[in-house]
């Protein structure tokens, strides 16, 4: 309960916001904020400032000071020098600055035999209204700009059980004139009078009154309600105040916003005031009824506390500046970009709060820019263009686009201070604007050079900008563009094959980029035909000149066969095969030449030295490093039409995606260090998902990914289960001995990545057969004993299975215990020649071997055997996109059965906590090709963690 007189924040102080612009402009505003408002006559060239501190002093609890504030050449308000009380005294006509309270204040100034003295608590009276007043809790240098209102104590009544609980706060002070802190930048100046220590006296540290007299209590609250603030959370009923002589009103549980300037930025407390004068609240806390007196009449308001939590939250909600911690109702702003954000907020979300400001500190959002103020002028040249613009500010005054995105260097910014001296907001899609060119292209004088091919990436620029001027160039090349984007090829018309919709979809998308001269990556899952897609496209563009298929060696063969199939009409060369130079040369139309990486390394002069209508890059991440000899190759064929096809274009980190794109289309991400400052740091390192957004939309219209979820839902089900091993007494014991000698010799060296994923690999390999570390060794082998019980329990059962293992001689001991109990199997590594990869293929696939083991890195890729419904993982390799193209060598289109994959993991070793690496190598990809936030990669300090987690 509250008394309208005492604790209410004097509504003349605290005009409702009208949000219109600062007279001064924001940034004038923004440097008021280090203090202390304005005189209260316009004109005055100083005022009088007062700053008040608690003491310990003799001369009592609270001290005060004047200092003479005047304004610098920017109209700033300096700190002040302070005015002694005989100089104030003396000289106070000679200040036609002074308000009526600083002369209130100068009255209680008296001369002594000691010099002049201050009666502070008069003085403390006196100062209630003054518009600058600072207050401290002891360190001057820290005090805060404070509202000073006339308060008095507050009897809380609270229900104990069975009982009334009365007491006042805060507990009287031994001084006439108490002063307590009320929020962030209110203080409360409170007279003890004589009645409130009688008041005192009788309520001890807590009266306890029966709930049963009730009646009594209220009557005895409504007599002392005129010296004293009264809250209760007891619930009155309306004939109860009846007979007390009081009527019940409903509180209001709208909420206030307090906001006042305070340095840099802003205090706010959010408060309700239930009834209009009758005091400020905390929104939910507090007493559920009051006891307002106006007019010589007391009035029972009651709060709904619910209600005002609720409208609190409701605000919260729309001001995503203000932290809501739970109960919180007052800030600390510090933040200039905070606060503005905070304005804009509130500019947004009209009606939720009334706003008040202290008079003369009102700050009005800063203008927000728009596409709309952009005038954008283009000219094309070659494979760039230049892009100059100007910004239309205030009181036409413009700003070049340079400047604008020199002022939006900063990540995530919405502000921005321009040459004018002011601060301005961006609006969201300005703001995204300016990153995507920022991240496409490079300054070039008052201009913006741009890959021409991020035209696609700034699509509908020319409908936003409120004015935008092309060259016929720049013109010619987007009406080109669009004509050719707006085709929908159809099927060429020796393609008698159907395809699924989405294939379809692929193939026209394809079409579509290379008659426009743009390169595409089609990164569809494993096991969707990207094959097919691309043969389609192949036929296609037959007549235009000869293909160029390059391809790991183990994919080969399956381009011949699925040719064959497909598109009879082609003629495929393998080249290597007969005269290389002959093959190249004699090339033609309705050619096909498919080359493996290694000879096109071997023979890339040859190879470059003529013109291809089509370049396709089969499991293009065989290129991923920029500094390989097959990459380099490739980036110097000549070719009309350049395709990637790669189910995994991201597997370890972002520079891999740089270079296929730079294959594809040339200085669409700039250079090295440019993708690596704009995207590749922001990404890796800071984890920042604006720049993971910007990455895909200029990455976008070059990338075309389906997952087998979203268009083969006819697919059988894919089951993955991990089998966690206990190694034997004799095993773990081996190695654990190997990981503390592994690691002693790395930390008494210099450690490079190198070094340490060869001490990985050696126990990586023990935790396959201790014999592959450390020849002889008889010991029992975990792994090896479950994978017999498995391939027993399969064969009993009808199942067939491929055995995935990274080392070929790991795939040799299983092959000799499969051997021993005669288990038949087909057999693939890196040693095995292409015809007999093809043969063991075509057996397998025709039922001779319930098994087929194969190492990782050889028959990962390009293998069709949807014979077998069940994948063995032997060793969890670094990269889980690895593994997962080899288990889509069985999970693809043509599988009619469910498929379980198996991954055998030894407990307690580095293999758990490599499978716990491969949540971040997957996400990595998922990020830039379908829209998630982070990424990470692997450095000698992670792999030593893998190392000592073990300790």
């Amino acid at each position: 309960m509250a008394k309208r007189a005492g604790g209410a924040l004097p509504t003349r102080r605290f005009p409702l916001l009208d949000l219109v612009g600062h007279p001064e402009g924001w940034e004038k505003a923004l440097e008021d904020l280090k203090g202390l408002g304005r005189p209260q006559a316009k004109g005055r060239p100083g005022r009088l400032a007062w700053w008040v501190w608690k003491s310990d002093e003799a001369k009592g609890p609270y001290a005060l000071e004047a200092r003479e504030q005047r304004q610098d050449a920017r109209g700033q308000w300096t700190r002040g020098k302070a005015i002694g009380l005989k100089r104030l005294k003396e000289e106070a006509r000679g200040f036609d600055f002074l308000l009526p309270q600083d002369h209130a204040v100068i009255a209680c100034i008296r001369e002594g035999w000691k010099g002049c003295e201050l009666n502070v608590e008069a003085a403390l009276q006196a100062l209630v209204g003054h518009p600058v007043v600072f207050w401290s809790e002891g360190d001057v240098d820290q005090a805060s700009r404070v509202e000073v209102v006339a308060g008095q104590p507050e009897l809380r009544v609270e229900r104990r059980g069975d009982v009334l609980e009365l007491r006042l706060e805060p507990p009287l002070s031994e001084q006439d004139v108490m002063v307590v802190p009320d929020g962030l930048f209110r203080v409360r100046v409170i007279a003890v009078t004589a009645a409130h220590r009688r008041l005192e006296g009788i309520l001890g540290r807590g009266l306890g009154v029966p709930v049963a007299a009730q009646d009594q209590v209220l009557k005895a609250l409504r007599a002392v309600a005129p010296m004293v603030t009264v809250q209760s959370d007891v619930k009155v009923k309306e004939d109860a105040a009846r007979r007390a002589g009081m009527a019940k009103v409903v509180g209001n549980p709208a909420i206030h916003l307090l906001l006042m300037p305070f340095h840099q930025g802003l205090k706010a407390q959010m408060r309700v005031e239930p009834l209009p004068g009758g005091g400020f609240h905390v929104p939910g806390q507090g007493g559920a009824n009051l006891l307002v007196e106006e007019g010589g009449s007391t009035r029972i308001v009651t709060r709904d506390l619910e209600a005002e939590r609720a409208a609190a939250e409701a605000l919260l909600a729309a001001l995503p500046s203000l932290p809501s911690d739970e109960g919180r109702a007052e800030w600390m702003l510090d933040d200039p970009e905070t606060c503005m954000g905070l304005l804009l907020e509130l500019e947004g979300a009209p009606g939720l709060a009334q706003v008040r400001w202290p008079e003369g500190g009102r700050l009005a959002p800063p203008r927000t820019l728009g596409m709309e103020a952009v005038s954008l002028r283009v000219r094309a040249g070659g494979g760039w263009f230049e892009a100059e613009g100007d910004v239309q500010l205030d009181e036409g005054k413009v700003a070049g686009l340079q400047e604008l995105l020199e002022a939006t260097e900063k990540p995530g910014t919405r502000f921005v201070k321009l040459a004018d001296g002011k601060v301005y907001a961006l609006a969201e899609t300005f703001r995204r604007r300016l990153d995507d060119l920022r991240a496409l292209g490079e300054g070039r004088g008052s201009a913006l050079r741009l890959p021409a091919l991020g035209a696609l990436a700034l699509e509908g620029l020319e409908e936003e900008a409120g004015s935008f001027k092309a060259d016929a160039a720049w013109a010619r090349r987007i009406k080109d563009l669009e004509r050719a984007l707006a085709e929908e090829p159809d099927l060429p018309p020796a393609w008698e094959v159907p395809l699924r919709a989405y294939q379809l979809e692929g193939y026209r998308w394809m079409a579509r980029l290379a008659k426009a001269g743009l390169g595409a990556c089609l990164a569809d899952d494993m096991g969707l035909g990207k094959t097919v897609q691309t043969l389609a496209l192949l036929l296609s563009r037959a007549p235009e000149g000869p293909a160029l298929v390059v391809a790991p060696t183990s994919v080969v063969a399956n381009w011949e066969a699925e040719a064959a199939r497909f598109t009879p009409s082609l003629r495929v060369v393998r080249f290597g095969d007969g005269d290389r130079e002959a093959t190249v040369r004699d090339a033609g139309p309705g050619d096909v030449l498919v080359c493996t990486y290694g000879l096109l390394a071997m023979e890339a002069e040859r190879i470059q030295g003529r013109s291809w209508a089509t370049v396709i890059l089969d499991e293009g991440q065989n290129i991923k490093n920029a500094a390989t000899k097959r990459s380099q190759a490739v980036m110097e064929l000549q070719a009309g039409a350049r395709v990637v096809l790669s189910g995994t274009p991201v597997e370890n980190h972002l520079a891999e995606l740089w270079n296929l794109l730079q294959f594809l289309n040339p200085g669409l991400l700039g250079s090295p260090e440019h993708f690596r400052r704009r995207f590749q740091e922001p990404i890796e390192r800071d984890q920042d998902p604006e720049a993971v957004a910007r990455l895909r939309r200029i990455t976008a219209p070059f990338l075309l990914r389906r997952t087998k979820g979203e268009v083969a839902k006819e697919l059988p089900p894919r089951t993955e289960i991990v089998l966690e091993l206990e190694p034997s007494p004799e095993e773990r014991a081996f190695l654990e001995a190997l990981r503390r000698a592994s690691l002693e010799a790395l930390e008494d060296g210099p450690r490079q990545a190198m070094q340490v994923l060869a001490s990985l690999m050696r126990l990586r390999r023990a935790c396959c057969s201790a014999s592959l570390v450390q020849p002889g060794v008889d010991l029992p082998s975990a792994k090896r004993e479950a994978f017999l019980d498995l391939v027993e329990e399969l064969r009993e059962n009808g199942h067939r299975a491929l055995v995935f293992s990274q080392f070929t001689d790991h795939l040799a001991l299983l092959a000799a215990a499969l051997d021993e109990r005669g288990i038949p199997y087909q057999h693939l590594d890196g040693s095995t020649p292409a015809r007999a990869r093809t043969k063991a293929v075509k057996a397998f696939q025709a039922g001779e071997g319930d098994l087929f083991l194969i190492s990782l890195k050889a028959g990962g890729t390009g293998l069709n055997l949807t014979a077998a419904d069940y994948v063995i993982h032997m060793d969890p390799w670094w990269n889980p996109a690895a593994e997962d193209q080899a288990s889509d060598r069985a999970h693809r289109i043509g599988q009619l059965r469910p498929v379980t994959v198996y991954r055998l993991v030894l407990k307690g070793t580095v293999e758990q906590r490599i499978l716990a690496l491969h949540a971040q190598k997957r996400q990595l990809a998922e990020d830039i090709l379908e829209g998630a936030t982070a990424a990470a990669r692997l450095d000698a300090a992670a792999l030593m963690a893998l190392l000592r987690e073990g300790d």
